[in-house]
């Protein structure tokens, strides 16, 4: 399935905290290893994407900048690489926003069906979650897993 960076790895944010066991309940076997496999293609692709950040981050640095952080400053050098940060970190911005809405295959994926989605659910139904540092309500987080992971059928198409 064809999908943007950004999505796949919201995609993978979300699996990365899933449980697979809860107490007395478990998710099916079949659910676990389709689940796994997701997870792992989507990671190449987070992990491709932080190879290219941190290219994107050497590519964007000027002689100028390196100069100016590698040694002690005044006042006026420290205010010049000041401004040089922020004309850098908007040129990252744009190449990174630019990379996350570029689209990648991800093949082993394809959406839940109901029956799984039930599967996910009744383990991870007060899964509160930690995401990039921000703590998720389990309501929030299988709102999210859902609208990611189960394709949302209108009977009246």
């Amino acid at each position: 399935m064809e999908m943007t960076i950004n999505d796949a790895i919201l995609r993978y944010n979300l699996l990365s905290v899933a449980k697979f066991v809860d107490g007395d309940y478990s998710i099916s076997r079949e659910l676990k290893i389709k689940l796994i496999r997701y997870k792992l293609d989507l990671e190449k692709v987070k992990n491709e994407f932080l190879t290219f950040q941190e290219k994107a981050m050497e590519e964007v640095k000027t002689e100028e900048y390196v100069a100016l952080i590698s040694k002690d400053r005044n006042e006026q050098e420290q205010k010049r690489l000041e401004e040089i940060t922020v004309s850098l970190n908007e040129e990252l911005g744009k190449l990174i926003s630019n990379k996350t809405t570029e689209l990648v295959e991800v093949r082993s994926f394809e959406y839940l069906t109901d029956d799984e989605f039930n599967d996910f659910l009744s383990v991870n139904v007060e899964n509160e979650v930690v995401i990039n540092g921000n703590t998720i309500d389990s309501n929030t987080y299988i709102e999210l897993f859902y609208n990611n992971f189960v394709k949302w059928k209108n009977p009246g198409r």
